[in-house]
C-alpha cells in the first residue's frame, strides 16, 4: 500500500464505517497477518494491534489505540469483554459527531492519522 502526501481531515464523525479490534501485525511491513503469516515476509511474529474505522466527511480513517482514548476518553480495553450490541452502542455514543482534526496519509481509499486532535465547540 503506496500512502500519497501527507493530508489534513477536519470534520465530525458521521458513523462507525468498522470496528476490528484486535489486529495481529507483521513487524516488519505492518500488513495484517494470517495466523503468524506475512504475504511478504513469511513467518513471523506478529504485534498485536487495536484499529477501527470510522468515516469522517464521507473519508474512512483508520483510527489506532492512541487515537481511539482521545475520542472515547478512555482505552480500548475497557469494552473488549462486553456483548457486541452494548460495545456497538457506546462506541456511537462516544464517536459519532465528535469534531476531529487529523494530520497524516492518504491510502486512497482510507486516511491513516498520524495526529489527532477532538475540537472543542
Amino acid at each position: 500500500m503506496a500512502l500519497n502526501k501527507e493530508i489534513i481531515l477536519e470534520g465530525e464523525i458521521g458513523s462507525i464505517a468498522g470496528f476490528s479490534g484486535k489486529k495481529q501485525r507483521c513487524p516488519e511491513c505492518g500488513r495484517e497477518t494470517d495466523k503468524n503469516f506475512c504475504a511478504v515476509h513469511a513467518e513471523v511474529n506478529p504485534e498485536e494491534e487495536f484499529s477501527m474505522t470510522v468515516k469522517v466527511n464521507g473519508k474512512k480513517a483508520e483510527i489506532k489505540e492512541e487515537h481511539f482514548k482521545k475520542i472515547a476518553g478512555f482505552n480500548s480495553q475497557k469494552i473488549e469483554g462486553l456483548p457486541e450490541n452494548e460495545k456497538m452502542s457506546l462506541l456511537k455514543k462516544k464517536f459519532e459527531g465528535k469534531k476531529i482534526r487529523a494530520t497524516g496519509k492518504d491510502g486512497g481509499n482510507k486516511f491513516y492519522p498520524e495526529e489527532l486532535d477532538v475540537m472543542r465547540g
